[in-house]
């Protein structure tokens, strides 16, 4: 489950100046590694430790390079043999239109360390910091410890975004070391979080039953997928976990397809295809719902923040 260096990480992209996931302006390291599998992700390049080729045909210009330069056979042009590609990133490094991309990129905790302290000043300003995304960075467990220690270190406000998916030990010790748990809830119901995640939601509860009970500061993050778990019972549910862990607030992701396109280049088959939107009048009610029950709500995961930091600028 560690990347094969010793401190070291794979991470999909470093995304700087964001007012999500996380209070005040941040910056999103977003590692590699998930052990679910939801059916919507929106992020499927990040479910493996390891690099990956992700292929956009409709850009491929027929230059010929990438055949020219794939040791093990397996590019050419629009296509390519996933069974022989070893993912060595040649083709991706020589495509002239970047129709050939790698996922994931070898990183220490001092590169990430020196491209957060750029934006300390906003940090400061905002009450914002960084937080660790994905993927899931519990799955490279040791690198992640490391980088949350030298962000300590350099008073940097730390968050996680998490499934809550690992042993009590990995995630209590990661949860000592940050500030704030974005802790994602993908359903109540240990048979459909199965059905959809791959995995028992068993664990997921108990470690956030643990970090409540760790009084840790946590925000719920609900991705709202219709037909999966938009069901008032399946809501209500989740408000009741809100209060027994003492989360802070509950933020409603809508389900989009903007992680489609993901999928193709990555060789996969997409099974939420076509499924529908939500509209905006079913998305309100589901945030008035919770509203009624005592706990703070937003959707998109924004809002809040943005009201934070207009506060701290004089700006409401």
């Amino acid at each position: 489950m560690e990347a094969d260096r010793p401190f070291t990480g794979i991470i999909t992209d470093i995304q700087r100046y964001s007012v999500h996931d996380g209070p005040g302006i941040r910056t999103l390291i977003f590692f590699k590694g998930c052990p679910l599998r939801c059916r919507w992700c929106q992020n499927p390049e990040t479910w493996h430790v390891r690099p990956e080729l992700m292929l956009y045909p409709e850009g491929c210009i027929g230059c010929g390079l990438c055949s020219a330069s794939c040791p093990a056979q397996a590019a050419c042009g629009a296509r390519t043999d996933r069974d022989k590609c070893r993912e060595c990133g040649l083709c991706a490094q020589i495509c002239p239109s970047r129709a050939r991309k790698m996922a994931g990129k070898g990183y220490t905790v001092e590169e990430i360390v020196e491209t957060v302290k750029r934006d300390k000043v906003f940090y400061d300003r905002t009450g914002g910091g960084v937080t660790l995304s994905g993927g899931e960075p519990v799955y490279q467990s040791r690198f992640a410890g490391r980088l949350l220690d030298t962000l300590r270190e350099q008073n940097v406000h730390t968050a996680i975004e998490t499934c809550g998916y690992c042993s009590e030990d990995t995630f209590v010790q990661l949860a000592g070391k940050t500030d704030c748990l974005l802790f994602d809830i993908k359903h109540m119901d240990e048979n459909e979080h199965k059905k959809y995640t791959g995995v028992s939601n068993r664990q997921i509860l108990a470690n956030i039953r643990r970090a409540g009970a760790m009084c840790r500061h946590i925000i719920i993050r609900f991705p709202l997928i219709p037909g999966v778990n938009d069901t008032v019972t399946n809501i209500e549910q989740v408000c009741s976990l809100a209060i027994e862990v003492g989360a802070r607030e509950i933020h409603l992701l809508p389900f989009h397809q903007a992680g489609e396109e993901k999928w193709r280049a990555l060789g996969r088959r997409y099974s939420f295809e076509g499924r529908r939107l939500m509209e905006e009048e079913e998305i309100e009610a589901v945030r008035s719902l919770i509203e009624n029950k005592g706990i703070p709500a937003d959707i998109g995961g924004g809002g809040i923040y943005k009201k934070d930091i207009e506060k701290r600028e004089g700006l409401d």
